[in-house]
Formats: C-alpha cells, structure tokens, sequence
C-alpha cells in the first residue's frame, strides 16, 4: 500500500491508493487547527447535535480538524494552530496527542500481511533549520510509522516538480508559498539540484495586514484577538487583484506581498549561482511553478514578474504560472514519488 501525507501549517492532507482497488486514489484534507471551548454541558449538547465529534480534557471541549472550523460560532476565540510557527509542539501534549488521532483518523492502517507499506511525506517549517526539521521530522514520522509504513520525507518544492513539471521533462524551479514559509526548489529530469527556504508565508502577511488595520474580535470576556479568519476571507473572496489594487487596504496587501516576494528574488539569484545549477542549465531560461493557497490570488505571478525584473533575474526566467489545483500540488507530487519508490523497492526485491 502506498500514501502520502503533506503536513502543512494550515492542512493536513493525505492521499492514499490501496492493493484492493490500485485504480482509485483517496484523498482527504484537514485543518491542521483545533478549537478549545467551555466544557459545559450546553456546548456538549450543542456539539452533540450538529454531530460534530469532541473530546473532553482539562476542564474543556477539544474539537479539531476541519470541525473546530463547523464549531467556531461557539467562540469567538480564534483556532489554535496544531503547528505554531511551523513547528511540531513540544510542550503542549494535548497538541501532540490531537496530532496523533489526526494521523489516525485520515491515513488507513496497513494491514499486517501488507507490512510494510510506504508512505512518502512533507513536514512543516524550514527545512534548513536542522534542529527544528529533525525534530519535526522524528516525530510525525513516528506517527505514520505506527501505521504500518516505511517513510520518505521530501521538501514540499521537490514534490511539487513530479505533479507539475511533466511537459517540461520535470525541470524548472518550484515556489511553494506556504503558511510559515516559502520553499524554492530547481531540479532537472525530477532530480533537485539546489533548494532554499525562507521563514515567511501567507500567516506573516494576514497577521500584519491585521496588526496594521486593527481587524480584530473579542471574546466573551472581552480579550482582544487579531481577526485573521477575517482576513483571510477578504483576502480569497473579494475581487481584489495585486496589480491593480483600489482601496489602500489592497495597497498594503500588495506591499506585503513585494516585500515576501523581494526575499524570494534573493533566494532564487542566490540558487541560480550554484554551480551544479549552472552546469545543468547553462544560460537556459527556466519555468517557475507556483504553488500553494496564495498562487490562487489575481495577478499574483504578474507580480512575482515584476519583482523578478527589479532584481535582475527575469533574464533567467521563461514562464511564471500558477500550477493547477495548486493547494494540492504537493499532496499529488508525494503519491507521483511514492509510485516511483515502490516500484524501485520491487524491482530491487525481484533482482
């Protein structure tokens, strides 16, 4: 059996193709988020009734997933994160134990005569920071695992060459815009030649669009909260387009959104110098494919097109396009490697 698992700062989604049926492929996404209400038996039986699962602990309701979102109208305090700041949470069991019942709840357990299955996934957070990547690693590894998996963890830039790549022969660079950082990736035939990730993403510019315009709620008790659900909705929903922004608002957007982009210019000159790309291409102009939630955004890469020039690597650039389905591009290059593994491990098993 093979699956693949992308854990995000904001989904959680799983692809899965099972022996039984190796024609269908299965996939799920969940909010990487939980909801903590009052444990009282009002808010139980309101639960109760709308048939959302929750759980019990310390004196409140846990409700996670995409059900802590069903549940908001409860509470005006806004979702936790499962991954704050991109990382596995360390200190808060509860985070951990919820993570865990995630895992279980969306990736099939493996059945004993199948063992082991394989299961190739990402995890959240910089990767080139090595002591947070390991540890993230170690532990959501350790939570496939016990599904009955073998794991491969890849960069979710590395995955998205194999879902986007292929009438290009899987060469060009990849940009995968996530929650708490931006993952870059130029690889040839599928094979990465040089990679950078930097510590921003789309959280970064809803909290400071929020911090800037005091979009804001408050709680029962009259604690104050930044309203980035808010945000995020005008954001996605509105018809606002990045190069041609109307109200002052959409301005700031836009000034956001160059300043995340300017850091990505910095890196991509930077990848472009590296020797083993130079051998590879040459002066060959490359691709770029987009990726995750942002790449949905109107005039997004004719943005990304401008910084380019100002940063004087446009000449190295062919194309600039958002891939399609672009939320799950990473998810579906996962399952593409997992093929590919599987069908190395079996042919290393017949020799």
């Amino acid at each position: 059996m093979i699956a693949a698992l992308d854990f995000g700062s904001s989904w959680i989604r799983c692809g899965y193709r099972t022996k039984a049926d190796p024609s269908q492929i299965t996939m799920i996404s969940e909010r990487s988020e939980y909801s903590m209400l009052p444990a009282s038996e009002l808010h139980q039986k309101t639960l109760t009734s709308q048939g959302i699962p929750f759980a019990v602990c310390d004196n409140a309701i846990v409700v996670i997933g995409n059900h802590a979102a069903a549940a908001h109208w409860l509470s005006q305090v806004p979702r936790a994160p499962l991954f704050a700041d991109g990382l596995v949470p360390t200190e808060d069991r509860p985070a951990r134990q919820m993570l865990g019942l995630m895992v279980d709840a969306i990736l099939p357990e493996v059945a004993i005569l199948d063992r082991p299955g394989l299961c190739v996934m990402t995890v959240p957070g910089a990767h080139e920071d090595s002591t947070a990547a390991s540890r993230n690693e170690a532990f959501l590894s350790g939570l496939v695992r016990m599904r009955g998996y073998e794991t491969l963890v890849v960069r979710p830039s590395h995955a998205a060459v194999l879902s986007t790549f292929s009438e290009s022969g899987f060469s060009g660079m990849t940009i995968v815009f996530g929650a708490e950082t931006i993952d870059l990736c130029i690889s040839r035939h599928g094979m990465p030649l040089a990679s950078a990730d930097i510590p921003v993403g789309s959280n970064w510019i809803d909290t400071e669009l929020a911090r800037q315009y005091q979009i804001r709620k408050f709680d029962e008790k009259g604690n104050c909260y930044l309203d980035l659900d808010a945000v995020r909705e005008w954001k996605h929903y509105s018809d606002l387009h990045l190069r041609n922004p109307v109200s002052e608002r959409e301005r700031t957007l836009v000034r956001l959104f160059a300043a995340a982009m300017d850091r990505i210019c910095r890196s991509v000159a930077t990848l472009l110098k590296r020797p083993q790309v130079q051998t590879a291409f040459a002066e060959q102009r490359l691709p770029v494919m987009l990726c995750g939630g942002s790449a949905h955004l109107k005039g997004f890469s004719s943005l990304l097109t401008e910084r380019f020039i100002d940063h004087h690597v446009a000449e190295r650039i062919q194309s600039i396009r958002s891939a399609e389905d672009a939320d799950t591009a990473v998810l579906r290059g996962c399952l593409v490697c997992a093929e590919l593994e599987a069908g190395l491990l079996d042919q290393q098993s017949a020799a």
